[in-house]
């Protein structure tokens, strides 16, 4: 298994050398719609927004043939790899819309179009991050001076759009599982 993990990280470490190296003018490399998945996580997680803007930029696709793609019916194998690639894509632009610090594009862009599962935990991270800066701004302090009942109170006041939410019934904000793994704790755990 190991020597599995050591060659999928060998070839995204080349596809990496490879986008350190990209003109974005005369990129005639051609991607798998997993190599563009794999890159575009790669890239987020090292949070190198160079980079990752210069092989989004390269592969020269635009919103309307998103569109189209996200449109397709996506049961047929290729299309359905076409479907995730476009999703990553999507989640990388408001990965980069978020660093530069472009809240509201990036809420748009987020509402604008349904994602699965897999990005849901991302891009939730993405938009509550986005509304405590908007925050911070309106009070003039930075996000790090928020205390968590501000944080609280902004989740409390904008509910998630419903093509990022979980689908998770929540009580006092907390989700209920984790609720229900309180109350266990605590009745195996009382001190009277």
């Amino acid at each position: 298994m190991r020597e599995f993990e050591a060659e999928i990280k060998n070839q995204l470490e080349k596809k990496i050398k490879i986008c350190n190296n990209f003109d974005t003018k005369n990129a005639n490399i051609e991607f798998s719609s997993c190599n563009i998945q794999c890159i575009c996580t790669v890239l987020e997680n090292k949070q190198d927004c160079e980079i990752l803007s210069k092989f989004i930029n390269s592969l020269d696709i635009t919103e309307r043939q998103i569109d189209e793609i996200l449109c397709l019916n996506y049961r047929n194998f290729f299309k359905r790899e076409l479907y995730h690639a476009c999703q990553s894509i999507l989640r990388s632009k408001a990965f980069l819309l978020f660093k530069k610090k472009k809240f509201t594009e990036m809420m748009q862009l987020i509402k604008r179009y349904y994602f699965d599962e897999a990005h849901h935990k991302t891009l939730q991270f993405l938009w509550y991050n986005a509304l405590y800066e908007l925050e911070a701004e309106t009070r003039n302090r930075s996000s790090s001076e928020l205390t968590s009942v501000d944080k609280f109170r902004i989740r409390k006041n904008s509910i998630l759009p419903l093509n990022i939410w979980d689908g998770e019934p929540m009580n006092y904000f907390v989700k209920r599982k984790y609720i229900n793994v309180l109350n266990e704790f605590y009745a195996k755990n009382r001190l009277f």
